[in-house]
């Protein structure tokens, strides 16, 4: 008996194809929302993550848990930037400045999980630190941004 892992890759592969013939009568007719990222920038995106999250398989233990740890921010992150390039509002880009905050966060909390006792608190209240400074710049910077769009209006 095959392992169902190979049972499944004919049936993966029919519906992606079945999905790309949908996606390009799709594509044909026009877009039916606002613009956002392209498939192909968003597909590079995806198998960027795929790679990362494929090369922490060689490692293990808490090495591991942080490489997972990085390729999901770099993927956030990368998604993030992408909308950003595409739309770039006001509200894209403060999605962007709040996920590189996160991505930070949940790095630098991953890299403190190997670390014992007083050090690893001293540790994670730096890193909430540093996210909380991310997070607070990002919430300054929208007011003087916002006033610099609004002075053309006037």
């Amino acid at each position: 008996m095959r392992p169902p892992s190979v049972i499944r890759r004919p049936l993966v592969a029919l519906a992606v194809l079945a999905s790309c013939a949908f996606a390009g009568s799709a594509v044909a007719a026009g877009p039916a929302g606002p613009a956002g990222p392209s498939r192909s920038e968003m597909e590079t995106v995806q198998s960027a993550y795929r790679n990362a999250w494929e090369s922490c398989r060689k490692l293990a233990g808490h090495a591991r848990a942080v490489c997972k740890v990085q390729a999901r921010s770099d993927y956030d992150v990368a998604r993030a930037e992408s909308r950003a390039r595409a739309q770039p509002t006001a509200r894209n880009l403060d999605k962007l400045a709040a996920e590189k905050a996160q991505a930070g966060y949940r790095l630098a909390l991953a890299k403190c999980l190997d670390l014992k006792g007083g050090a690893r608190d001293v540790c994670s209240k730096d890193a909430r630190a540093s996210y909380e400074a991310a997070r607070s710049q990002a919430t300054l910077t929208r007011p003087a941004a916002d006033k610099g769009l609004n002075l053309g209006k006037s």
